[in-house]
C-alpha cells in the first residue's frame, strides 16, 4: 500500500469508529440491548486496530456461549 492508501484506511477506520462510538451512545441513552452494545463496541475497537479479526471473533464466541449453548434468544440469532 502506498502512503495515500494508508491514510486513506485510517480515515475510513477513524469515521468508522466515530460513527460507532456515536451508535453506542444513542443505544445506551435508549436501552438498546447490551450484548449489541457490545458488539458495536467491538467493531469500533476492530477499526481503530484495523482488524476485524478481533470483532469476528468476540461475535462468534458470544454466539457460541450464549446463543447455542445457552439458548439465549434475541441479538445474537442468526438472521
Amino acid at each position: 500500500m502506498t502512503d495515500s492508501e494508508v491514510y486513506k484506511q485510517y480515515l475510513a477506520n477513524t469515521r468508522a469508529s466515530e460513527e460507532l462510538q456515536c451508535e453506542i451512545m444513542l443505544g445506551a441513552r435508549e436501552g438498546e440491548d447490551p450484548c449489541v452494545l457490545l458488539l458495536k463496541a467491538c467493531r469500533a475497537i476492530s477499526s481503530m486496530t484495523n482488524s476485524s479479526l478481533f470483532a469476528e471473533q468476540v461475535e462468534k464466541s458470544l454466539r457460541a456461549v450464549y446463543g447455542e449453548g445457552l439458548g439465549v434468544k434475541g441479538p445474537l440469532e442468526k438472521e
